[in-house]
């Protein structure tokens, strides 16, 4: 993963709360990194067994985090943030680990392929 991807991943945690510093922040930040690896994202257990071999945990401990962070974001983060995330999601009820972190996958996707695009018409404009 680019240091660009890393960085955007780790300033879109900032965003919603996410202490990077903390242990629970490096995990779901591993987590995003791979799910954002391939064009096609690999299964979750999978994704959550990776981050806990690398972590030195449980499964199970990754996992406990991952929903425990979504509640909290859920909980604590404005409603106007978490809406431009997921506007389908409109219940009290937070939403499923998976819901939340594909949807926040798929604004950083978003936000790469934009990024690439802007690049590349700033260097056609500088070919000019």
């Amino acid at each position: 993963m680019g240091d660009a991807m890393a960085d955007d991943i780790q300033q879109q945690l900032e965003l919603f709360g996410v202490s990077p510093g903390s242990r629970v922040g490096a995990q779901v930040h591993c987590v995003l990194e791979q799910l954002l690896q391939g064009p096609v994202p690999p299964s979750l257990s999978g994704v959550y067994e990776t981050t806990a071999r690398r972590f030195g945990v449980r499964t199970a401990r990754v996992e406990r985090n991952v929903r425990k962070t979504v509640i909290c974001l859920w909980e604590r983060t404005d409603a106007a943030l978490l809406h431009e995330l997921m506007p389908w999601h409109a219940g009290e009820e937070p939403p499923g680990s998976r819901e939340f972190l594909c949807a926040l996958a798929a604004r950083l996707r978003i936000a790469r392929a934009e990024r690439a695009y802007h690049e590349r018409l700033l260097c056609r404009k500088k070919e000019e």
